[in-house]
């Protein structure tokens, strides 16, 4: 499936073990609980999708867009993810326990409104 255009498909409880999705456009998915243990999503776009309780266990990530994705419920190896290779990941929603250990490893980055400075903490 690489470079594929599937935005905003529901793909609820499917197994993409090992899937190729190099590139693909997943925009505004409905990805909740997918499996996708050992896939390739280098390149490819989850802005807006929803992957709760979704599986990221031994994936790949180098330029995934994240932004805005639902992640509450997912399962990850926080610690073994690449959160620098993943674009948008702060603007992503994860469970609280999730978020903090990312945050811990990267550190938080925090845009202030009405205001043109950006702090990182």
């Amino acid at each position: 499936m690489c470079d594929a255009q599937l935005a905003n498909v529901s793909m609820t409880n499917s197994n993409l073990t090992q899937a190729s999705l190099k590139g693909a456009n997943l925009e505004s998915a409905n990805l909740s609980k997918v499996n996708f243990t050992g896939a390739d999503l280098s390149g490819a776009c989850l802005r807006k999708a929803n992957c709760q309780g979704a599986i990221f266990i031994d994936v790949l990530v180098h330029n995934l867009d994240i932004e805005g994705a639902k992640f509450q419920g997912a399962e990850f190896d926080v610690d073994a993810i690449p959160w620098d290779q993943i674009r948008n990941w702060r603007s992503a929603h994860f469970d609280k326990a999730v978020e903090s250990r990312i945050i811990q490893r990267y550190g938080s980055l925090t845009f202030q409104k009405n205001r043109s400075s950006v702090q990182i903490k």
